[in-house]
C-alpha cells in the first residue's frame, strides 16, 4: 500500500514538469504569428510604381507590370496609400513609349511631375531565375527598392544619412529578392507561365510589404502558394 502511495505522489509530483513543457509547446504551436515591422511608413499621397529592368533580364514588360500592379493592390488592400491614389501602369507605359531612348534618362522626378505623382516606389530587377535544372524550375526575382520623394527632394527610403546625426547609412537601395516552391515541368507546359504570373504577384507583395507592418503566415496555411 505505501509503495502504491508514494507511486502516485511521485507521478503527481513530476507531472507540472512534463505539463508545462507540453503546455509551452502548444502555446508555441498555435501562437500568434511573428510580426514583420514596416521598413518604411509610406506617406499617403500620388504615388507612381516603377520596376525597371535595364539589363533585359526578364524579358518581358507584362511581367514588369504585373509585379507593379500587384505591388499596388496591395498598398491599397491594406490602405497604405488611400486619399493620394496611384498613377495608372497605362499612363505611366504611354509616356514611355512617348520618350522612347530618352526614358532610361529621365530621373524619377520627371517621370513622377509629369505625371501627376508625389512619390515613385522604383523597382529594378537585378536577377531573374527560371531554370533549376533538367525539367525542374525555381522562379525567383531580385530587386533593389527605393522611395523618392517630392517633397522631399530625393531618396526617402532608405534613408541615405540619420536626419539627426547626419551618419551615413551607406545603402542606396533595399534589397529583396522573391521565389517560388521549385516544380516539375514533365508533363505540363502550362506550368512555365503560371509560374512566373505567381512569382510577379509575389514579388508585388513582397515590395508592398515593406511599407506596412504584417504576419508571417503559418506553416501549410497556404498549401505552397505565398500570401
Amino acid at each position: 500500500m505505501r509503495i502504491v502511495v508514494y507511486s502516485l505522489v511521485l507521478l503527481f509530483a513530476l507531472l507540472p514538469l512534463g505539463g508545462c513543457s507540453w503546455i509551452a509547446g502548444a502555446a508555441y504551436m498555435v501562437g500568434p504569428p511573428e510580426k514583420i515591422e514596416a521598413k518604411y511608413d509610406l506617406p499617403d499621397k500620388a504615388t507612381l510604381v516603377i520596376v525597371d529592368d535595364p539589363r533585359g533580364l526578364v524579358t518581358s514588360p507584362s511581367t514588369l507590370r504585373r509585379i507593379a500592379t500587384a505591388t499596388r493592390n496591395v498598398l491599397e488592400i491594406e490602405k497604405v496609400v488611400v486619399d493620394g491614389g496611384f498613377v495608372g501602369q497605362d499612363k505611366l507605359a504611354g509616356y514611355r513609349s512617348e520618350l522612347g531612348d530618352r526614358y532610361n534618362k529621365t530621373s524619377l522626378a520627371a517621370l513622377a511631375i509629369h505625371l501627376g505623382a508625389k512619390q515613385v516606389i522604383h523597382a529594378e530587377v537585378t536577377g531573374f531565375q527560371m531554370e533549376f535544372g533538367g525539367n525542374v524550375i525555381r522562379p525567383a526575382i531580385g530587386l533593389n527598392v527605393k522611395v523618392f520623394d517630392l517633397d522631399e527632394r530625393g531618396r526617402a527610403f532608405p534613408r541615405t544619412q540619420d536626419l539627426d546625426s547626419g551618419d551615413s547609412f551607406g545603402a542606396s537601395v533595399y534589397s529583396l529578392q522573391s521565389q517560388m516552391p521549385a516544380e516539375d515541368l514533365t508533363g505540363a507546359s502550362a506550368s512555365r507561365s503560371i509560374a512566373v504570373r505567381d512569382l510577379a504577384d509575389q514579388a508585388g507583395r513582397d515590395i508592398a510589404r515593406l511599407f506596412f507592418d504584417w504576419r508571417v503566415p503559418q506553416p501549410g496555411s497556404g498549401l505552397g502558394k505565398p500570401r
